[in-house]
């Protein structure tokens, strides 16, 4: 089994698969985790680029965070669910390019923000709902 854990070749997707459904020693599971780089986390499925993570599933680049469902590029954040290059950040839905944010529902470009829904480019703001450009605002 290591031979196929550590050959090129072989599609992450399998070793995922192996892992869950197939008995393996610890070896083979040690393989596994760095071929995948899988470290220091635990509660992972279906991911790659791991670290100091807890319940990650489906995502790829996650690193110190915690409950990160089918996203990529997420550092420092927890409860983020497809979601894309997303840092410092919590409760994010749909949205990418998220920092310093909290509470976001589809939206890009977010940074320093809170409760923002449908909306991009926004900045230093709180309570926005379906806008653009908006920075240094609330209840918009």
């Amino acid at each position: 089994m290591i031979d196929i854990i550590n050959d090129k070749n072989v599609e992450k997707e399998m070793l995922h698969w192996g892992r869950t459904k197939l008995s393996h020693s610890e070896e083979e599971f040690a393989a596994y985790c760095k071929v995948c780089g899988i470290v220091n986390s635990e509660g992972y499925w279906y991911s790659i680029d791991v670290r100091d993570s807890k319940n990650v599933i489906k995502s790829k680049g996650v690193e110190r965070c915690e409950r990160i469902f089918y996203s990529n590029d997420v550092t420092n954040s927890f409860d983020v669910v497809n979601g894309d290059f997303v840092d410092d950040s919590s409760q994010i839905f749909t949205s990418s390019m998220v920092d310093k944010s909290n509470k976001t529902l589809h939206c890009a470009n977010v940074s320093a923000s809170e409760n923002i829904c449908f909306s991009t480019v926004v900045a230093r703001s709180r309570n926005i709902y379906e806008s653009k450009n908006v920075f240094d605002s609330s209840e918009i």
